[in-house]
């Protein structure tokens, strides 16, 4: 069996107003919201932490509140959650590299403040996590500034 496990991930949400923006754990001033918390950086902590398996225990969890037909997530509470889970299977979080893809607000005034918050959440150091920004050149609905989406990986070392 390998020491090391990489996982990644995937989501895309869209900008709504009367929400608040919240990203990397830090709330972002903006005009609209993301109409569901994104939650990549948990979703993409590979075996032996499987992406179903936090949905499962997610989805079921008290920290969720409905929202219309979507479920929002306190993506602090779950990334708390998720390095608990993953600590106590044996693993630690070698590196988390994770990009917002956003054409407004800019990312990288509030970089550093995303990289504290996931840090305090994971107890991972913060010269460990790699956050930044792209745009998708006004290309497409992300581009129009319709939504949202972000990508992360995650490296897992056996402790």
């Amino acid at each position: 069996m390998t020491d090391f496990r990489v996982g990644q991930g995937f989501d895309v949400h869209a900008l709504v107003p009367g929400r608040k923006l919240v990203l990397g754990g830090i709330e972002i001033p903006f005009e609209r919201g993301l109409l569901v918390t994104p939650t990549r950086t948990c979703c993409c902590t590979p075996s032996p932490m499987r992406c179903w398996e936090l949905q499962r225990w997610a989805t079921s969890a008290r920290c969720f509140r409905t929202l219309r037909s979507s479920i929002a997530v306190p993506t602090a509470a779950l990334l708390r959650e998720v390095a608990r889970r993953v600590r106590d299977a044996g693993w630690r979080v070698g590196n988390i590299d994770a990009t917002v893809i956003a054409e407004r607000p800019k990312i990288a005034p509030h970089v550093e403040a995303m990289r504290e918050a996931i840090a305090e959440c994971t107890g991972v150091e913060r010269l460990a996590i790699s956050v930044k920004g792209k745009t998708m050149e006004k290309l497409g609905a992300l581009g129009r500034g319709e939504g949202i989406a972000a990508q992360a990986v995650v490296l897992l070392v056996r402790s």
